[in-house]
């Protein structure tokens, strides 16, 4: 009677090796496509600003004229002044008043996208966009922007608090000034109720 030849029982010894490598790449994949995500969010965020406003909601002309009330947080003199092609200036009297007026500009200018990349750096974009993103959540969270963040607040020097919590001082203020969202806030459904911290500044830059 015939004897069946011995098989090996790994007839690819590679093949492990490959399955490994897979595994290996697919982390670098996440972390691309996240970024990916992050550059077609801001992007369309920008092309929101195109459309045309609704009727009765805030014009470009009075968010500039919000430049010049009289900001709450303001230690001394100061005033932002726009050139022509509406590129602001800081002039302050006290070095205290200037990232507290970086923080009015950068929220009059861009608060939308701070808003969403906010989101971003927290992995919560399932928030505006459901069961959709909820994997790219997931590599975020595994990426763990934010685990740092504590310890870095903790041991910031006091002049560098002081610096962001006037510009997180600033971003609020601006905030309560507006009496509506902009349309690309409406469109993404960003949260506009909730204020910056300094430990949203530190998590954001990372």
């Amino acid at each position: 009677m015939p004897t069946t030849p011995d098989v090996d029982a790994n007839p690819n010894p590679t093949a492990g090796r490959t399955r490994r490598r897979r595994r290996w790449y697919r982390w670098p994949i996440r972390v691309l496509s996240v970024g990916a995500v992050g550059v077609a969010s801001v992007a369309i965020s920008e092309s929101c600003v195109t459309a045309p406003p609704a009727l009765n909601s805030i014009d470009g002309v009075d968010r500039l004229d919000a430049r010049d009330r009289a900001w709450p947080g303001l230690v001394a003199q100061a005033e932002i002044p726009w050139d022509e092609h509406l590129i602001p200036f800081i002039h302050a009297e006290s070095d205290e008043d200037v990232p507290y007026a970086i923080g009015l500009v950068h929220a009059h200018l861009r608060l939308a996208q701070m808003e969403l990349l906010r989101m971003i750096s927290q992995a919560r974009l399932s928030e505006m966009a459901g069961p959709l993103t909820a994997g790219i959540d997931a590599a975020l969270r595994a990426v763990d922007l934010d685990r740092a963040v504590p310890e870095m607040e903790r041991t910031l020097p006091a002049d560098t608090r002081a610096w962001i919590e006037r510009y997180v001082q600033g971003i609020n203020d601006y905030r309560t000034t507006l009496n509506g969202r902009p349309a690309d806030a409406r469109t993404l459904g960003l949260d506009y109720d909730t204020a910056w911290t300094v430990r949203d500044v530190l998590t954001f830059a990372r």
